[in-house]
């Protein structure tokens, strides 16, 4: 996996990492959320600030996320999210971003 065009995201939980991975293109990006520890389910809202996706000539700021195994979309609010993770079920949350 390629870092470039990877950007951390601000999440209110210590035990839980979030991040937006962008293809080189710009035409697809994901928000990732992984629980760092095996405790009981976190809830936690991931911030997505001012990271912007989309190609170079045309970039905007995150506006949604759609999780890629339910199809469950998440509209963004103040600028970020807020999510759950239940580490027993899966350890990590996979999401289109949509501009």
């Amino acid at each position: 996996m390629q870092t470039s065009r990877l950007r951390f995201a601000q999440v209110d939980d210590e035990e839980v990492i979030g991040f937006v991975k962008e293809s080189s293109d710009g035409g697809n990006a994901m928000a990732v959320a992984i629980a760092l520890a095996k405790e009981e389910p976190r809830e936690f809202w991931f911030h997505f600030g001012d990271i912007e996706i989309g190609p170079r000539d045309a970039r905007q700021r995150v506006r949604a996320i759609e999780n890629l195994i339910s199809g469950e979309r998440h509209i963004l609010e103040w600028g970020g999210v807020r999510l759950r993770i239940d580490q027993r079920q899966d350890p990590a949350l996979l999401f289109r971003c949509l501009a």
